[in-house]
């Protein structure tokens, strides 16, 4: 609860009326695959100090509320096999409701340990990604989000390229090693982008048998 008061503390500091707290998440798994996922999932779940998230969501893994936040924002957004709370913080941030990062209460997490587990996770997560860029259209770093099938070939390498870059950055002086999962890293960035990518390249074929279902 001293945690939760402090969360407290610093959205009456930053004139919120309402918050959400989020603290640490710890991944449990025992391959390299594993590990790649836990370094993947977790980097903004694992910082020493506390924050104000504005440019990400919090995952519900570890997070508290209290229930005039849902009075506040609506509940979670059941149309979403995956990616419900990317979306339900972005409504968050939009109805402004903040989101505070402190560390100190810790839950473990079990991670995806075989590469099929692993590569699904992520395809499903980029796969569900435009859907909730389209409800939100003034989320962080939109104007780097692929809007169609030539921008999302363009940015294939940079995107991938920069989140990896940006992931081991997060992790570096906390745990080396990540320099060890950079592979893994990468290609969970490669499996996100894929998933979203066939969501863009399906909505544009969805687009076009509209149109001739028209004009027939």
């Amino acid at each position: 609860m001293d945690l939760y008061t402090r969360a407290g503390a610093m959205a009456k500091k930053a004139h919120l009326p309402h918050y959400v707290f989020h603290s640490t998440v710890q991944g449990i798994s025992t391959s390299y695959w594993g590990k790649s996922d836990t370094l993947s999932n977790w980097f903004g779940s694992s910082m020493s100090k506390p924050c104000r998230i504005r440019d990400r969501h919090v995952p519900t893994h570890n997070t508290s509320v209290h229930r005039g936040v849902f009075a506040c924002v609506g509940p979670f957004d059941e149309s979403l096999e995956v990616c419900e709370d990317v979306e339900w913080s972005f409504r968050c941030q939009d109805r402004g409701v903040g989101l505070f990062f402190i560390p100190g209460a810790p839950v473990g997490h079990f991670d995806r340990n075989t590469f099929r587990d692993f590569w699904m996770h992520y395809y499903h997560f980029g796969l569900y990604a435009p859907a909730v860029r389209r409800k939100h259209p003034r989320s962080a770093y939109q104007w780097v989000f692929p809007k169609g099938p030539v921008s999302a070939f363009l940015l294939f390498l940079p995107l991938t390229f920069l989140m990896t870059l940006y992931i081991t950055g997060c992790w570096i002086f906390q745990r080396p090693e990540v320099l060890l999962y950079i592979p893994g890293l990468h290609l969970a960035n490669i499996a996100n982008y894929a998933g979203l990518a066939h969501s863009i390249f399906g909505d544009r074929r969805k687009k076009k048998r509209a149109k001739k279902d028209m004009k027939a």
